[in-house]
């Protein structure tokens, strides 16, 4: 599997492996990896979907924290 991208993990108990791609090849390498007899399933991951912003999460959960302490006073 290394052929096809940087192998990122591999769960020999749950039988996957992360592997990551270039975006630009990874429509070539799904096909490639999906015709595979061995793979039953190939999934994209969403890293691109998420909010990267970790301090304005943070601020988020803080304030929502403090809310609740409030609320229980």
């Amino acid at each position: 599997m290394s052929r096809y991208g940087d192998t990122g993990y591999v769960s020999t108990k749950l039988h996957f492996t992360l592997i990551y791609v270039n975006e630009s090849e990874a429509d070539e390498k799904i096909e490639q990896i999906q015709a595979l007899k061995f793979v039953k399933k190939v999934e994209r991951g969403h890293l691109k979907e998420l909010n990267q912003n970790f301090s304005e999460a943070f601020l988020k959960t803080n304030l929502e924290i403090k809310a609740e302490m409030d609320a229980q006073k």
